[in-house]
C-alpha cells in the first residue's frame, strides 16, 4: 500500500463549510485531512496564518479565506503582502499551496468586502494556484443571512473545487483557476454541454 498523501486544510467559515464534502471528495482520490486542519467562523487571514500547525508536511495545502471577515481594500498592499507570506509560509512545508477566492454574497456589506478581497487576490498569489470562488458558486446562492450556504449548496461547491484542483475538464481550466477571464454561469454550462459533461445541481 502507498504512503498516505495528506491535505492541510486552513480557512474561515467559508471553510468550516467545505471541510466535509471537500474531505469526501479528496478521500475518493486517495489523500487523507489532516486532523490539524483548522478553520473558524470570523477567522481574519491573520488567524488563518497563526494556526499552520508546526511539523509535518503536506502533499496539498488549500486555503478558504473568503475576505469578508477583514476589509482587504482599506490597505491593498498590507493584504497582498499577508496572502504572499502565508503562501510562502505554506510553499516551505507543501508540495502544492491553493488559495480559494470569496464565495459570492447576497448581502450588500460583506459582498462589498468580497469584491475587494477577490480583487486583490485574483492578481496572482505568488507560489499558490488562485481558484476564483465566485466561478465555484455560481451554480447555487447563499441562504444565512446573504453569506453562507446550505450543506447541499456546499457540496456543490466542494466538487467545483475537487474539479479545480484536479483540473478536470475544460471548464474547469478556463472558467474556476482564475488563469483567465471570469466564465459565468452560463458560459460554464455551455461548455460542459459542448464537453457533453454532467452539470452539477443543487
Amino acid at each position: 500500500m502507498g504512503a498516505i498523501v495528506t491535505v492541510l486544510l486552513l480557512g474561515d467559515s467559508q471553510g468550516l463549510g467545505l471541510r466535509a464534502p471537500l474531505s469526501r471528495l479528496l478521500a475518493a482520490r486517495g489523500y487523507e485531512l489532516d486532523q490539524r486542519s483548522w478553520t473558524e467562523s470570523g477567522a481574519s487571514l491573520g488567524a488563518i496564518a497563526s494556526h499552520v500547525p508546526s511539523g509535518g508536511e503536506w502533499d496539498l495545502a488549500i486555503v478558504v479565506s473568503g475576505g469578508g471577515n477583514e476589509n482587504a481594500g482599506a490597505d491593498p498592499a498590507a493584504y497582498r503582502q499577508k496572502l504572499d507570506d502565508l503562501a510562502q509560509q505554506l510553499r516551505a512545508r507543501a508540495s502544492r499551496v491553493v488559495f480559494v477566492g470569496p464565495l459570492r454574497a447576497t448581502d450588500p456589506r460583506v459582498s462589498g468586502l468580497h469584491d475587494a478581497a477577490r480583487a486583490i487576490q485574483r492578481e496572482g498569489i505568488r507560489g499558490a494556484q488562485w481558484v476564483d470562488g465566485y466561478a465555484l458558486s455560481s451554480w447555487v446562492s447563499p441562504t444565512e443571512a446573504g453569506v453562507h450556504y446550505s450543506a447541499n449548496s456546499m457540496s456543490v461547491i466542494a466538487r467545483e473545487l475537487d474539479r479545480a484542483i484536479f483540473a478536470s475538464g475544460m471548464a474547469t481550466a478556463i472558467g474556476l483557476v482564475g488563469t483567465l477571464a471570469f466564465v459565468g454561469a452560463v458560459g460554464v454550462i455551455a461548455i460542459e454541454a459542448w464537453l457533453g459533461a454532467a452539470t452539477p445541481s443543487d
